[in-house]
Parts: structure tokens; C-alpha cells; sequence
């Protein structure tokens, strides 16, 4: 079977254990489902732009992290709309089947930092300090202390 990087709405449903009553803008399974389809497509977009040539490698190891990277980062972004939800609940009123604001606040961040360590493996971006030609410049004082604005 191909690995695809871009997930299923039913991943990442299943992975997150998410449930429609997070998501009270969605009147049905149906409509649950394209707000998390609409979240991977923004997110699958974002991971291809950072990643560059890996995104169409050949190697189903990259592939499989990659895929996991999207659902990872997605569930940051559900996990984060769900947030504002239960927040918005007296403790008190808070449905038995919810899980607490300050879980899913643990979760989204988890999400978020294992996704995006698994795309600092792959970051095309020039680290900072990256030589980027002789048009560098910190200005003539700063410039009398360096090697052609190489910070030398």
C-alpha cells in the first residue's frame, strides 16, 4: 500500500479521540467532518511548503513521519478550537464525556511539539546566520569587526 502524507478526517478523529460536542459550529457528523478536512488540507499544505523536495521523496520512511507529523499538527489545531470550548463551561457544567480544558491543553501541546519536532528533521529553511551574500550588512560599525558580513 502507497503512503500518503495527507490523512484521513477519520484519522484523525480516531487518533484524538475527538468527539462532535467540541465542535458546537457543526450541526452534523458531516459538517465535523469537513471542519477537520479543511484543518488537513490548511496543515498538508504548511507541511509541504516546509519541507520542499521531502514531501515527494520516494522513501516510505519519510513519508510515514511526514503523514504523522500532519495528523500530529492537526490534532493541534482541533485540539486548540476545542479548548475555547470547554473554557467557555462553568467547571461545574462541564459534560462528564469532556475531557478538561487543561488536558486538552496538555494534549494540543504535545500534538503541536511532536509534530514539529518531526518537521525540524526535515526543514528546508536556512538556519539563522545562514550567509546570505555580500549585501549582508550590520551597518559600518558592525562591519569593521567582520569578514565581509560574515560575522567573522
Amino acid at each position: 500500500m502507497a503512503v500518503t502524507i495527507k490523512p484521513t478526517a477519520a484519522e484523525i478523529i480516531s487518533e484524538g479521540q475527538l468527539i462532535l460536542g467540541y465542535f458546537p459550529n457543526c450541526a452534523d457528523e458531516g459538517a465535523f467532518e469537513d471542519l477537520i478536512e479543511s484543518w488537513i488540507d490548511e496543515v498538508d499544505s504548511e507541511v509541504s511548503l516546509e519541507v520542499g523536495s521531502y514531501y515527494t521523496s520516494g522513501d516510505e520512511r519519510i513519508l510515514r513521519q511526514l503523514h504523522k507529523a500532519c495528523i500530529y499538527l492537526t490534532l493541534g489545531r482541533a485540539l486548540a478550537s476545542a479548548k475555547v470550548v470547554t473554557d467557555s463551561y462553568d467547571a461545574e457544567a462541564l459534560p462528564p464525556e469532556y475531557t478538561s480544558p487543561e488536558q486538552i491543553a496538555e494534549d494540543r501541546d504535545f500534538f503541536l511539539r511532536e509534530g514539529k519536532t518531526i518537521l525540524d528533521k526535515y526543514d528546508t529553511t536556512p538556519p539563522a546566520g545562514h550567509f546570505v551574500g555580500l549585501f549582508d550588512s550590520g551597518g559600518v560599525d558592525e562591519d569593521e569587526k567582520t569578514t565581509l558580513g560574515l560575522g567573522y
